[in-house]
């Protein structure tokens, strides 16, 4: 019952996000503006493990500028245009 209702909470914020985003991305569909913030919470909930990954494999980087850098990668994700508005990233082979 409390998973419920937490899963609920979680739906009902990320919704939220979505509909922040709406009118930034006025072409995208409800699906794709969730994938949005989903991702961009997924970043953000995970600056603790990279910044501790980063640390193990010797490449220290102050905890301030982990913060920075990620906030950044974060908005972007949050603000990209979409694939079809953009060159595409594929090579040619």
């Amino acid at each position: 019952e409390d998973q419920a209702a937490v899963r609920t909470l979680q739906l009902q914020y990320v919704d939220v996000w979505a509909r922040t985003l709406a009118p930034i991305h006025p072409d995208a569909s409800s699906a794709e503006l969730r994938l949005r913030a989903q991702a961009a919470f997924g970043l953000i909930n995970s600056t603790p493990h990279s910044v501790r990954g980063a640390a193990r494999r010797g490449g220290r980087i102050p905890a301030a500028r982990a913060r920075e850098l990620l906030g950044t990668m974060a908005l972007a994700a949050l603000i990209a245009p979409a694939p079809q508005q953009r060159p595409s990233l594929q090579t040619e082979a």
